[in-house]
């Protein structure tokens, strides 16, 4: 990419990256090479302790007590799909949101389809805010799961999980959280918030690479697996029941592993300085943007219930053309449309074309937001 583009789309993919990551997957290809568990030699050994170092991290990171429950797979869409077509059964009800995305809102239409479950979709109010006592009165004598997003993609509102969290304790209701734009920029403590069951992507608020993410599993007998294979256990022909070998088949991405274990050591040292500054950029943008005529933001704009992602529109332009005028004439990269989350684009009435979305990452600088202020303005002075 040439060092004139302004990115601005991390809710998408974080970049770029933590030079760490590059180097300790250059590292792991060049010098290790193998796979981890099945090997008794020494690049075996070596590989296999980068992989539970990793899921040590992650423990550490969701306040988890036992690591063997941080599952690997290939992204947040892989977790959500295990767990929901694994933890559910004929005749569950879930409760979701209209925040979520569609690697939620898919296996659960799916399922729907099929006449496995019914589910319900609570709805935010047009700041995108969740009332956690919606959710109470969605719960249903049959309802099995609560599958909340943390913060929505689309426009950056948090959702009150700790408050939710709550209400699955004292229902027994099964709570899983999509972690995808929150995962090592929010504090997520599984006790706390009497979690489940987490799904997270790497490449995002992870600032790892592509390829790899994972899930925890509070109790692997609630999910059935998915796929069955190769566990590195050759006594057996059934998959293993126990941890995390019941959910994890076949060779892994562990250059990914290894380039996720660097973005997670270098958040662990700067996780709150790294939140501190995309939200303070993120406030920065609000306010400039609010200067601008003709510019709706969609979501609160109230920081303390934000991630670093805004959404908004200019009046006179779709959401894709005033994208592509930033990227073709000013080198200025944003994400228009639904974000796979038509169900908020339609509570805030944005639909078919959505909105421009713009999100931060620890890269991007006051500067950056300045110029795209300044291209703003011009665009809107020029139509």
């Amino acid at each position: 990419m040439s060092k004139t583009k302004h990115y601005l789309d991390n809710a998408c993919t974080s970049h770029p990256k933590p030079d760490s990551v590059w180097q300790a997957i250059q590292n792991y290809q060049q010098n290790i090479g193998a796979s981890p568990a099945r090997s008794g030699h020494t690049l075996g050994k070596k590989a296999d302790a980068v992989v539970s170092e990793t899921r040590e991290l992650l423990a550490e990171l969701f306040h988890v007590d036992n690591p063997k429950h941080i599952v690997f797979t290939q992204n947040s869409t892989q977790s959500l799909n295990m767990i929901i077509k694994g933890a559910l059964s004929k005749g569950d009800h879930v409760v979701t949101t209209n925040l979520e995305h569609n690697s939620t809102l898919r296996p659960l239409e799916k399922l729907s389809r099929e006449g496995i479950i019914t589910y319900t979709v609570v709805e935010s109010d047009k700041e995108g805010i969740i009332n956690p006592s919606d959710i109470r009165k969605a719960i249903k004598s049959n309802t099995k799961l609560l599958a909340i997003n943390h913060a929505s993609n689309a426009i950056g509102v948090r959702t009150p999980i700790t408050q939710i969290g709550k209400i699955a304790k004292e229902k027994d209701i099964l709570f899983l959280i999509d972690a995808s734009q929150t995962a090592g920029v929010l504090d997520i403590d599984v006790e706390r918030d009497s979690i489940d069951f987490i799904a997270f992507t790497g490449h995002k608020s992870l600032y790892g690479p592509s390829g790899i993410g994972g899930a925890y599993i509070k109790n692997p007998s609630t999910v059935r697996s998915f796929m069955e294979g190769g566990s590195g256990n050759s006594k057996s022909l059934i998959q293993p029941a126990y941890m995390p070998e019941k959910f994890e088949s076949g060779t892994h991405n562990y250059m990914g592993i290894a380039g996720l274990n660097a973005s997670l050591k270098n958040l662990k040292n700067n996780r709150k300085e790294i939140l501190q500054k995309e939200l303070d950029l993120t406030e920065y943008l609000i306010e400039q943007l609010l200067g601008i005529p003709g510019i709706t933001i969609y979501g609160t704009t109230d920081i303390t219930k934000k991630v670093p992602v805004i959404s908004f529109n200019m009046s006179g332009y779709f959401a894709n053309k005033l994208a592509g005028i930033l990227d073709e004439e000013y080198d200025i990269l944003t994400r228009p449309g639904l974000h796979c989350a038509p169900l908020v684009h339609k509570t805030l009435g944005t639909t078919p074309t959505g909105t421009l979305r713009v999100s931060l990452g620890m890269f991007n600088t006051k500067e950056q937001i300045d110029y795209l202020i300044t291209s703003l303005n011009k665009i809107s002075i020029s139509k």
